[in-house]
């Protein structure tokens, strides 16, 4: 019987399992689910419609329930599968999403006294409150670290690491005090499943026991979910690799044996973030399927559809049918803000040229073509300071989905569209670390996972 590994992806609105067969490369099964906390899974604030946070108990109610359900959905697929045969579990999530710890590890928001406080809870990734503390230390990076502010594009975000800390010191004094320190989600996650602060190891009995797993399972060190997608998708010299969600991430990599400019505006240069003797370069925009998903959800009538994908379906439909520019509608990407290349999450969106006349349908059109004009501004920069772009993969469920957003993005970008073969590119990704951790990445392996993920 073949060995299997587990890929765990935490997004922005849930948690997916993925069951994958390393000697055939084979998804089996997997499971979804929706975070039950907040919003959508976001803990938000009317108050003030910048703040983003989630509850990390969500993520462990969301292990037990896909992993069992992927397990069975697997055994549905192939009778012969067997949770005994399991031998690694990897780990993808959003990023930056840091979150206060206590001395041992734990999620302060455990704690009785903060258990309904935000503030000790995961700052999202999108939690934009902090905008002020980002260009704080912009300011003092320029006059002290110019050099580290080069390889960030020449603005600290506020999606990133410090100033979500630094945000958390001006505004709950209690939840950073009391803080031993601070994680990133994909750091805290494999320290849960292993019940150790050091992040990689194997599955703790207690895990073992509620997963239904052996306690001999590995438990890969986490990544954020672009950096393993981009693993899985081919990413290479000339390739970027577009993680498509709520937000888009923009990866690729570049030999650190020749020169590379500093780029202004993207997220960072680090080597050997993704590959080892590569640069990793990222950059992204802040909203794109959320700037979808909140015109289907708050905009478009009943007629269309009575749920998200009928509406979603009706929209495609009638969309794909206008030509460019035929309705006269503009608009601009922005309303979660910019992330390359201006990075500021003030910034808001635009949509011009509507009349009495206007549909849903074409306005539905007007923000597929500005996302994909932001996917180009992307693209002109990176090429502008030498980094040619010769080919453009798209990973997740909307790239798969959704055939008119492709060819949107194919006609701005003067680029064919390559869309990887699994809806699951992150999840798969952090299978195929789960088995290098467990010491089972055999040439074998990479050959069939070659095959099955082609485009």
């Amino acid at each position: 019987m073949p060995p299997y590994t587990i890929g765990l992806d935490f997004g922005t609105n849930s948690c997916r399992s993925l069951i994958v067969d390393v000697e055939s490369g084979r998804e089996l099964g997997s499971s979804v689910f929706p975070y039950p906390s907040g919003t959508d899974g976001v803990i938000v604030d009317p108050r003030d419609p910048n703040l983003a946070r989630q509850n990390p108990a969500d993520y462990l109610l969301g292990i037990e329930a896909t992993v069992r359900q992927g397990m069975e959905a697997a055994k549905g697929v192939d009778p012969s599968f067997s949770p005994d045969r399991v031998i690694g579990i990897g780990v993808d999530t959003t990023g930056s999403s840091p979150m206060p710890i206590g001395e041992w590890g734990e999620a302060l928001c455990f704690q009785e006294r903060f258990q309904n406080d935000s503030a000790a809870m995961v700052w999202l990734w999108r939690d934009h409150t902090i905008y002020k503390e980002a260009t704080q230390i912009t300011e003092l990076a320029a006059e002290m670290r110019p050099e580290y502010l080069a390889k960030v594009g020449g603005v600290y975000s506020s999606e990133w690491w410090w100033s979500k800390m630094l945000h958390c010191r001006h505004v709950a004094e209690p939840v950073f005090d009391a803080a031993a320190s601070w994680a990133e989600i994909c750091d805290w996650i494999p320290a849960m499943l292993t019940g150790q602060t050091s992040p990689a190891g194997t599955l703790s009995p207690e895990w073992a026991d509620r997963l239904g797993l052996p306690s001999t399972v590995m438990v890969a060190v986490g990544a954020f979910d672009a950096h393993m997608g981009a693993v899985v998708a081919g990413i290479a010299p000339g390739t970027l690799v577009k993680i498509i969600g709520t937000s888009t991430c923009d990866i690729m990599i570049h030999p650190n044996d020749l020169p590379l400019a500093d780029i202004p505006g993207v997220c960072g240069i680090v080597d050997g973030s993704v590959a080892p003797g590569f640069y990793g370069i990222e950059a992204g925009q802040s909203g794109v399927g959320d700037i979808f998903l909140w015109f289907v959800n708050n905009l478009v009538p009943e007629t269309c559809g009575s749920t998200v994908d009928e509406k979603s379906a009706t929209l495609q439909y009638a969309a794909g049918a206008l030509a460019p520019g035929e309705s006269g509608l503009l608009a601009l990407d922005w309303n979660n803000g910019n992330r390359t290349i201006l990075v500021d999450a003030r910034l808001t969106g635009l949509l011009i040229g509507q009349t009495l006349r206007t549909q849903p349908a074409e306005i539905y059109r007007a923000l597929l073509e500005a996302t994909g004009f932001g996917a180009l501004a992307i693209i002109d920069r990176i090429e502008e300071y030498g980094v040619p772009v010769k080919e453009v993969v798209n990973c997740g469920g909307l790239a798969v989905k959704n055939e008119l957003l492709m060819r949107v993005y194919a006609d701005i970008t003067g680029r064919p569209m390559k869309v990887s073969r699994s809806e699951q590119t992150p999840a798969l990704g952090a299978a195929i670390f789960a088995a290098v951790a467990a010491g089972e990445a055999s040439g074998g392996m990479g050959q069939s996972l070659k095959h099955s993920i082609g485009w």
